[in-house]
């Protein structure tokens, strides 16, 4: 409710920004996460978490999941316009990305639908990337790109060559260190980088770790 309330004062106070939209959408994704318990360790450690055909599939409630679905295409309109009119807005790049970040991650975990988060992900994989480029140092950037580079990398081959002939390329050692560099680094996702690491070293069996 906290959450919401103050997503929702940034929207009022800043309409054009969208950083409200953008974390207004990540609000109802986490409920949607906390109501499913899509993303526990034991469902990401699976063998069939990466197939085409995963044994499990969410049930989702329907009001729950059309609240997303309206923040999130908002979120993506508003920071699309917004980036638009500034290229070289680390800012601006960061929400962007983050907006597509909340979609594909929607399509993976609840969906099981990776066409669609794949073509969410490269959006915001690529605005994150770009991200890097401006600025090596914004380790923030490479929660998206990290996650992206160790689910590509991840695929099995049936749907990999797939993948590498639409121009989507991953390594699971780089995305590994790059979710290390935003964990140590990042000011917004070090804790979403460090959540990640550890269903990552738990699906190794790296338990230590």
């Amino acid at each position: 409710v906290t959450a919401k309330a103050r997503c929702q004062d940034m929207i009022r106070e800043w309409p054009e920004d969208p950083v409200g939209y953008v974390y207004l959408a990540r609000v109802h994704w986490q409920e949607l996460l906390m109501e499913e318990r899509a993303l526990t360790v034991t469902r990401f450690t699976q063998p069939d978490f990466f197939s085409e055909t995963p044994k499990y599939k969410a049930v989702m409630d329907r009001e729950a999941e059309q609240r997303f679905r309206a923040a999130a295409d908002v979120a993506i309109d508003k920071a699309r316009k917004y980036a638009t009119g500034r290229p070289k807005d680390p800012a601006a790049l960061f929400l962007l990305g983050a907006a597509y970040q909340n979609e594909a991650t929607f399509q993976i975990a609840l969906n099981n639908a990776w066409l669609a988060a794949a073509r969410a992900g490269n959006r915001s994989y690529h605005a994150h990337r770009d991200l890097a480029a401006l600025d090596a140092g914004y380790a923030d950037a490479r929660l998206v790109t990290g996650v992206y580079n160790f689910t590509v990398g991840s695929l099995p081959w049936k749907i990999k060559w797939l993948s590498v002939l639409l121009g989507y390329q991953g390594s699971v050692a780089r995305g590994r260190e790059e979710l290390e560099m935003a964990a140590a680094k990042g000011l917004i996702v070090a804790d979403d980088a460090r959540a990640m690491l550890a269903l990552i070293f738990a699906r190794e069996k790296r338990y230590g770790e």
